[in-house]
């Protein structure tokens, strides 16, 4: 009885390390340092396709309805410029069919920004 009793605690004992070291390579899927979202302010548009930029550079085009925020971008601390517009797909080519006025902002360690896209349809 005593040798099943020391085998179950050793095994018990292996599964814990097992699961605990298990955890030791993930990487958290939350940004570490601080970041920019974009939120879509819109209740009359339904869903649009909406490219997004940080500092210039196109960060995402995801299709947005009213309301959705898309996913955090990492920036490192200092002044970022952050850009949007609505695209449509006309002749099958992409254009512009309306354009946010560039917001330069000022992000601090650790802080999460979210950029408001409003537009109202008619």
């Amino acid at each position: 009885m005593r040798n099943w009793h020391g085998n179950m605690v050793s095994r018990l004992l292996l599964c814990v390390v097992l699961i605990g070291a298990s955890g030791c390579g993930r990487q958290s899927t939350q940004p570490a340092g601080p970041t920019v979202a974009f939120m879509y302010d819109a209740p009359f548009c339904g869903r649009s396709l909406i490219e997004k930029s940080i500092d210039g550079a196109v960060v995402a085009v995801d299709s947005m309805s009213s309301g959705a925020t898309s996913r955090a971008f990492e920036v490192t601390p200092g002044d970022h410029v952050l850009g949007a517009r609505q695209l449509r797909v006309a002749n099958g080519a992409t254009v512009t069919n309306y354009m946010w006025p560039d917001t330069t902002v000022s992000v601090k360690p650790g802080v999460a920004l979210m950029r408001r896209l409003s537009l109202y349809c008619s």
